[in-house]
């Protein structure tokens, strides 16, 4: 899993089945196995575990392209984001250099006589 860390995780309506033929036992194990491996990146199933397991297998690689899936949204919205900071940061720039050339910005109040 990467640097940039989704809070969340799916799991689609497909995936149903998979749940449907597990005991409550197992599908149990299964769902707190997923949560630990979407949060920790830790996998505490073994081939012990049985039909668990092999489930467990299946979605571990439908998050792990679930989690690239979000890290290329989050990393294009991160650049998006700074592209327009900067088109923001620039445009702000040019409009002080604008007023400071205008000379008062506020009107023709003649502050010579003050002694600021």
């Amino acid at each position: 899993m990467s640097e940039i860390r989704n809070k969340a995780f799916l799991t689609y309506y497909d995936n149903e089945i998979m749940y449907k033929l597990l005991s409550n036992e197992d599908a149990g194990k299964l769902i707190k196995a997923m949560f630990r491996y979407c949060k920790d990146g830790e996998e505490i199933l073994a081939e012990a575990d049985g039909m668990a397991y092999g489930y467990f297998e299946v979605l571990k690689s439908q998050f792990e392209r679930d989690d690239q899936k979000y890290v290329q949204q989050a990393l294009k919205k991160k650049a998006r984001d700074a592209e327009r900071y900067q088109k923001k940061k620039e445009a702000t720039r040019a409009g002080r250099q604008t007023v400071a050339d205008e000379g008062n910005q506020y009107g023709d109040i003649d502050n010579s006589d003050e002694p600021f």
